[in-house]
């Protein structure tokens, strides 16, 4: 007995221990089942773990592919990471009281498991706890936990209700993505920290009592989840509110009367145009929309052109039958109003559009501002900046005023039903920031308002002058054409908080010998360094999963690229015509190569493609004359280079 205890504890592989039925008794005595003790007995099905036993390490029993159940006694106090990973046929699992944490990727891969109880004693879930559990349909959580780790439920697609308990403090990055089939998620107003998209390849309701900081950040890159939060629109944040929407109408069996109902179809009739693209992605909205009569006739042909453009006989009959309910003579007036009014703004961003700088174009222009300006530091900083190039403000409206600035063109407020009635034309502050904005065109050196939270698409496009610039820290995202063409630009500093590059940003910038890109970037759009001849060198951020159509196109004098774990995609002519460019390694993450994407790479001698890559285009190497690709014996790229006559090397 002493023997295979210090084996249990020192060596840690058991394999010759399973007997012939797949049954293992651990004799009394032993104290610790070590790391990866068990690990791919692929025969063992049953384990008797005696109540000697107070820890199990790591990976104990990882890849038990036969394993079918486990009690774990009461003696147990420390399960640690993996402990039952891959055991695909494990249904059952006792976990004592002793317990008070499940462990990372304990039962991840365990498709079996179809109900688990965790008991009371358990304050926290690891990351990718229970990921890869698809046939768990229910799970008992316990009012004692406080946390929820990263993915911890990620892939459990037979999930369908959860509710996290009032207690629980913080939810990891995607704790439930792509959980396919879970209909509602109620959360706490414990909740202090919120994990990045939480619910991401998910369409469920998230039941709240009311917004709590971070929400944000949970629904990012969510756009199918609802949210059900408790009173009105109100107290939704304005970023949150069409999530809101589509949980109002999910759970729409309030009464009619209620203040909160009537605040949701206020809402949704005021901002019926902008709900479009979004009705038309969940069918039930529009059908809520129609029903209730929100769609105004000034929004109609914003419907049915999206209707004919979608090609969705349903929808188009449906709007069809709504015309009917409008009447042809109030469509025929919203239409007339709408000509007019875009006939007269377009007229007005003509003349300014003419001047070289088009805040030289507002000279003589009076304004109006109502609501909280986002782009701005404060009302007084916009009324500095209009006096300066002989533009004004308005403390109320009146028929001198020719503008109206709002965060919202569709509100029903006292001062937009005043701008209406004036016949002054309404504005959003996009709108305003793309009248006044773009203010640097001759300036050699720009140092942007701390203040600027964005920089603007096509801020300092084709400023021919401009030779260095400084972004401040707010800045999370630069527009697209923002510094396109901008031939005397020679380097750039990207702050830590920028997530997007967006595209063309830096296209046709020529001189451009070096960019600094943040860990922060996740997204590099088309075309974001295309023609940036002189740049030689570029670190793509590790956050990055895909390289964009044509970002790094011609940019003929970079030598070495280094592209991150991450990246899944190499799209088209990414890095076409990047002439220097000599070698590049692919990373396992990748699994396909688009067209042109080294096209006449013609300096192009090695590269090395994993076995991961499955596509790869016919024209991805196009004009590589001395091209010798490495990769594995019987990989998809060994069969595409003997294809293509390209000299392959098995690596």
């Amino acid at each position: 007995m002493s023997s295979v205890s210090d084996f249990i504890i020192k060596n840690g592989w058991l394999k010759e221990y399973v007997g012939p039925g797949g049954d293992v008794v651990i004799p009394q005595g032993v104290t610790r089942i070590g790391n990866r003790a068990f690990c791919d007995c692929t025969s063992l099905r049953s384990v008797t773990i005696p109540d000697s036993v107070t820890t199990i390490s790591g990976s104990a029993f990882s890849g038990c592919m036969s394993l079918t159940s486990v009690t774990i006694p009461g003696s147990v106090k420390s399960l640690s990471d993996s402990i039952f990973s891959g055991c695909m046929s494990l249904t059952s699992v006792t976990i004592p009281d002793s317990v008070t944490s499940i462990s990372d990727r304990m039962f991840s891969g365990c498709g079996s498991i179809t109900s688990i109880k965790i008991p009371g004693s358990v304050t926290h879930i690891g990351e990718r706890a229970f990921e890869g559990c698809h046939s768990l349909t229910s799970i008992t959580i316990p009012d004692a936990l406080a946390s929820i780790g990263s993915e911890a439920f990620k892939d459990c697609g037979g999930l369908v209700s959860i509710v996290v308990p009032e207690g629980v403090t913080s939810i990891g990055d995607e704790a439930f993505k792509d959980c396919s089939s879970l209909k509602s998620i109620t959360l706490p107003e414990s909740m202090l920290e919120y994990g990045e998209s939480l619910f991401r390849g998910c369409s469920c309701v998230v039941f709240l009592s009311k917004c709590t900081k971070g929400l944000s950040r949970a629904i990012e890159g969510c756009p199918h989840t609802k949210l059900h939060i408790s009173g009105t629109i109100t107290a939704v944040p304005a970023n949150l509110r069409v999530h809101a929407v589509l949980g109002f109408v999910a759970e729409s069996g309030e009464d009619p009367n209620s203040e909160r109902s009537k605040s949701y179809r206020d809402y949704m009739s005021k901002n019926a145009g902008k709900l479009c693209e979004v009705a038309f992605e969940h069918p039930q909205l529009l059908h809520y929309l129609c029903g209730q009569k929100l769609i105004k006739a000034k929004d109609y042909d914003i419907y049915i052109e999206c209707a004919a453009r979608r090609g969705n006989a349903e929808q188009k009959a449906l709007l069809l039958a709504y015309r009917e309910l409008l009447g042809g003579k109030e469509l025929v007036r919203a239409q007339k109003k709408k000509a007019a009014a875009i006939e007269a703004y377009e007229k007005a961003a003509a003349e300014r559009i003419a001047a070289r700088d088009p805040a030289q174009g507002i000279s003589g222009i009076t304004f109006a501002i109502t609501g909280n300006l986002s782009f701005w530091e404060s009302r007084k900083q916009v009324e500095e900046y209009l006096d300066s190039y002989g533009a004004k403000i308005s403390p109320s409206i009146t028929k001198k005023v020719d503008y109206l600035v709002t965060n919202d063109t569709d509100s029903g407020s006292e001062k937009n039903r005043k701008a209406a009635e004036l016949g002054v034309q309404i504005i959003s502050e996009e709108e305003f920031n793309e009248m006044v904005g773009r203010r640097f065109q001759n300036k050699p050196i720009v140092e942007v308002p701390t203040w600027m939270k964005a920089i603007p698409d096509r801020a300092l496009a084709e400023c021919d002058y401009l030779t260095s610039i400084t972004i401040p820290d707010r800045v999370t995202s630069i527009g697209s054409f923002a510094f396109y063409g901008c031939r005397s630009l020679t380097s750039v500093t990207i702050p830590k908080g920028v997530t997007n590059i967006n595209l063309a940003a830096f296209e046709g910038c020529s001189s451009l010998t070096s960019a600094s890109i943040p860990e922060s970037v996740t997204s590099i759009g088309d075309e974001a360094f295309s023609g940036c001849s002189s740049l030689t060198r570029i670190t793509i951020p590790k956050g990055v999963t895909s390289i964009a159509r044509a970002a790094f196109r011609e940019c003929s004098n970079l030598i070495n690229i280094v592209i991150p774990e991450r990246v899944t995609r190499i799209g088209d002519a990414a890095f076409w015509c990047c002439s220097s460019l000599s070698s590049v390694t692919i990373p396992e993450s990748v699994t396909e190569i688009g067209s042109g994407a080294f096209g006449s790479c013609v300096s192009l001698a090695d590269m090395t493609i994993p076995k991961s890559v499955s596509s790869i285009d016919s024209r991805a190497f196009g004009g590589c004359e001395g091209l010798t690709i490495h990769t594995p014996a019987g990989s998809y790229a060994e069969q595409y280079a003997k294809e293509h006559k390209i000299k392959v090397v098995n690596d």
